[in-house]
């Protein structure tokens, strides 16, 4: 019980800091592009936007949350710095990549996913729909 609460709160944690880093990054490829200049920090204005700078904000927002835990041996980097990570439920062995994509989908609903932490004692509805669950490392 007080193993799984450990966890939940690691998972929490780890979830704050992957929207931030997604927060942080997707924000500087919104700046990036010919029309930034260092002005617009002090005085924003649509014009510090181009099409590239959008097309690369927008394409990190959709796709790095959902591919995130594949590139850290099972854990987005959250999870690697709260020391977490993902497991098949049936093998306790390394989870496929399409199981690691498929429990992210719910990435953006984290509202409902938090609750579901709670309700379902540590367990996320990704976790559910991909057969995976969360441990320490």
């Amino acid at each position: 019980e007080s193993n799984m609460k450990k966890i939940i709160f690691k998972r929490i944690v780890a979830f704050v800091i992957d929207w931030i880093i997604t927060f942080v990054i997707g924000g500087l490829f919104f700046l990036m592009g010919p029309r930034f200049s260092v002005e617009y920090l002090l005085y924003p204005s649509v014009q510090m936007f181009s099409a590239y700078g959008v097309f690369l904000g927008v394409s990190w927002f959709l796709l790095w949350p959902v591919f995130k835990d594949c590139l850290f041996n099972c854990a987005g980097l959250g999870k690697v710095i709260m020391r977490l990570k993902i497991v098949d439920r049936n093998t306790f062995g390394k989870p496929s990549a399409s199981k690691l994509i498929l429990r992210n989908v719910t990435f953006y609903f984290f509202i409902v996913e938090f609750v579901a932490l709670l309700v379902n004692k540590g367990s996320t509805i990704g976790d559910l729909i991909s057969n995976t669950t969360v441990q320490e490392r």
